[in-house]
C-alpha cells in the first residue's frame, strides 16, 4: 500500500474537497449528470440480485451523486457523503467519521477508497453503519498511481481484511470505467 504523504489531516481534507468544489463549481469538465447516471445505472445493475427493493444505501465519496440517483432509480432508498454537499442527493460528511447512526444501512457502495485517509477508520465506519446481512461493493483502483489519488491498494486483501465480520462474494477484475478502477469487491456482513 503506497499513501499520498499529508503533513496533516487537515491537508488531507482541503485537498480531497478541493475537487468536489471544481466539479461544483463547473471548473472541471464532467459527464451531463444524466450521462453519469445512466453509466452508473449499468454499473450498479447487479445490485438487484442480492440486495432487496426498498433497501437503504449509502454511497461513499460519491460527488455530485450520479450512482446515489441510480439507485434511487432502481427502487432503493439512497444518499451520497462527500466532503461537499451536493444536495439534494449527497450531503456534507467524512467517510472517515460518518454522519449516520449504528446499523443504519443495508448496501454500502464507493468508487472512492483510493482517496481515503485512514484505511482502517473508514473500513471501521463501514462495519458500523451497516446491518447485519447488509453488503458492501467497492470499485477499487489496485495498482494504481495519480496526482488524484490519496492512497493505492496493492491487493483488494487490503480492504477486506479490514471488513470484520464480512464474507467474500466476489473479488474480480472489471473493466475501467474511469480514474483507473479496476477491481470488484463484494461483500455480505455475517448475520
Amino acid at each position: 500500500m503506497k499513501r499520498r504523504d499529508y503533513k496533516t489531516y487537515k491537508e488531507y481534507l482541503a485537498h480531497q474537497a478541493a475537487k468536489t468544489k471544481a466539479v461544483k463549481a463547473g471548473r472541471v469538465r464532467r459527464r451531463r449528470f444524466a450521462d453519469e447516471v445512466r453509466k452508473f445505472s449499468r454499473l450498479l445493475a447487479p445490485v438487484k440480485a442480492f440486495c432487496f427493493p426498498g433497501a437503504r444505501a449509502v454511497c461513499l465519496g460519491a460527488r455530485q451523486g450520479g450512482e446515489v440517483q441510480a439507485l434511487i432509480d432502481m427502487g432503493y432508498e439512497a444518499v451520497g457523503v462527500d466532503l461537499v454537499a451536493f444536495e439534494p442527493l449527497v450531503v456534507a460528511g467524512d467517510f472517515h467519521d460518518l454522519p449516520f447512526g449504528d446499523a443504519s444501512f443495508d448496501l454500502v457502495f464507493s468508487n472512492a477508497i483510493d482517496h481515503v485517509f485512514d484505511l482502517d477508520k473508514v473500513a471501521a465506519e463501514i462495519v458500523r453503519v451497516t446491518r447485519p446481512g447488509a453488503y458492501v461493493l467497492l470499485h477499487l483502483m489496485l495498482r494504481r498511481w495519480s496526482d488524484e489519488v490519496a492512497l493505492q491498494l496493492d491487493s483488494s486483501d487490503e480492504m477486506s481484511r479490514r471488513l470484520a465480520g464480512f464474507e467474500t462474494i466476489a473479488d474480480k477484475p472489471i473493466t475501467h470505467y474511469g480514474g483507473g478502477l479496476n477491481h470488484l469487491l463484494l461483500m455480505r456482513k455475517g448475520d
